[in-house]
């Protein structure tokens, strides 16, 4: 029983990062699209694919994440605000230790499988690392600046209504 249950969550772990990876392909899709920088879809699909690929199988785990501290790097130079580029040096710096990790601790070999709490973790950090990359790229100030703008149109065209007049009336009478 218990066996089945920790088979169980290893599944439902494998199913929620695979759910991860296919919501974040979507979001890098849509990101490349309105900004216009392939580059980025690019670069998060060529980490993935040296992960998941079996040409990549002869490659050692720390070469994976040096490869992807290069993609990363090239994408950094390609960034012009600095909300992304420290957003990209998050992920490089990520991959760089994940380097050190896996050089030092391999993937289950020695140290009797010994595996660092961040190794354990590992799609989940980069997930939230990915997660606030896209972030980057979202303007908190222009979507302010248009809400107010939508907001202040429908009230002006509210306050110029004698239907809402009338409406706004009978509410505030109502309510006392």
């Amino acid at each position: 029983m218990i066996e089945l249950l920790s088979l169980w969550q290893l599944q439902s772990e494998s199913v929620a990062a695979a759910q991860n990876v296919n919501s974040l392909l979507v979001i890098y899709l849509i990101l490349a699209l309105i900004i216009n920088k392939p580059v980025l879809l690019l670069a998060y699909l060529s980490s993935e694919m040296i992960y998941q690929l079996s040409i990549f199988d002869f490659l050692v785990e720390w070469n994976l994440f040096a490869i992807e501290c290069i993609i990363y790097s090239y994408v950094f130079n390609q960034l012009s605000t600095i909300k992304s580029k420290i957003a990209c040096a998050v992920i490089f710096s990520i991959a760089l230790y994940f380097i050190y990790d896996a050089h030092k601790y391999g993937a289950s070999e020695g140290y009797d499988g010994y595996q660092t709490i961040l190794y354990k973790n590992i799609e989940y950090i980069f997930t939230f690392a990915h997660i606030i990359f896209i972030c980057s790229f979202i303007s908190i100030e222009r979507i302010r600046n248009n809400l107010r703008s939508f907001i202040n149109s429908f009230s002006r065209l509210a306050v110029n209504s004698d239907y809402m007049l009338i409406y706004w009336y009978n509410v505030s009478k109502a309510i006392k």
